[in-house]
């Protein structure tokens, strides 16, 4: 659930987005694919949207902006 450098490249283009947009909610998803068992890959994929919304808030984007789901 760590973001990698890639990943943190992309999300920097939807901070840009957003600031530009300050009317704009967004509703973020996070999955796993078929390996491991269920609850492990439900935490899996919940703690992969709460990092993402963590670092789009330590950029500047407010809680009620987004809603995140694994």
């Amino acid at each position: 659930w760590e973001i990698r450098k890639d990943a943190s490249l992309e999300l920097d283009n939807l901070v840009s987005f957003l600031n530009e947009n300050p009317d704009i909610n967004i509703s973020l998803g996070s999955h796993t694919d078929s390996r491991g068992k269920d609850e492990y890959n439900l935490r899996l994929s919940q703690r992969r949207a709460e990092s993402v919304l963590a670092y789009l808030f330590d950029k500047g984007i407010h809680f009620s902006r987004i809603t995140a789901k694994g």
